[in-house]
């Protein structure tokens, strides 16, 4: 069976991507500290069904963890619930489900307080709830009035 020829691709085009292995391409990122099982370089991208047959396995899949923000909202003021939840699953992956929330009495935020707000994700039918914390008082961007403690020189990655 004749082998394929690879595509010419210059070399040159990793450096510039900054592409690496055991590291994210952001600098501050620390390498991995740890070791390397079943590492398989592609010149593509596995689809879901290789994916699959390669990691997956016919045990059931169930939900370990669901991460859902605690959303904090003004006295009288309807809460921003959050679109999505981190579902971390028994085989490893994790993944953004949609969520539908159930509808809120208005007297729940209409007192300084806290309740829990629930719902259910979407694709799975799978219940969920975050705490909702009512707050008084003005909302400010305390930023805006901090005084900075450190100035970061980036040129040289030392403090002033």
């Amino acid at each position: 069976m004749p082998k394929s020829k690879m595509p010419d691709f210059p070399l040159i085009n990793l450096e510039k991507q900054k592409n690496f292995i055991g590291r994210s391409s952001s600098e501050s990122s620390p390498w991995l500290n740890g070791t390397y099982d079943n590492f398989k370089m592609l010149s593509k991208a596995a689809s879901a069904e290789e994916l699959k047959k390669e990691y997956g396995s016919e045990a059931e899949t169930t939900i370990k963890n669901v991460v859902i923000s605690p959303v904090i909202t003004s006295v009288g003021v309807a809460p921003n619930l959050p679109k999505t939840a981190k579902v971390e699953y028994s085989n490893g992956l994790c993944k953004y489900e949609s969520i539908t929330w159930g509808d809120i009495e208005k007297s729940l935020y209409a007192k300084r307080g806290e309740f829990e707000a629930t719902g259910k994700l979407e694709a799975i039918d799978y219940p969920v709830s975050t705490k909702v914390q009512v707050v008084e008082g003005k909302e400010q961007n305390i930023a805006l009035i901090a005084t900075p403690t450190a100035i970061v020189n980036r040129r040289c990655g030392r403090l002033k």
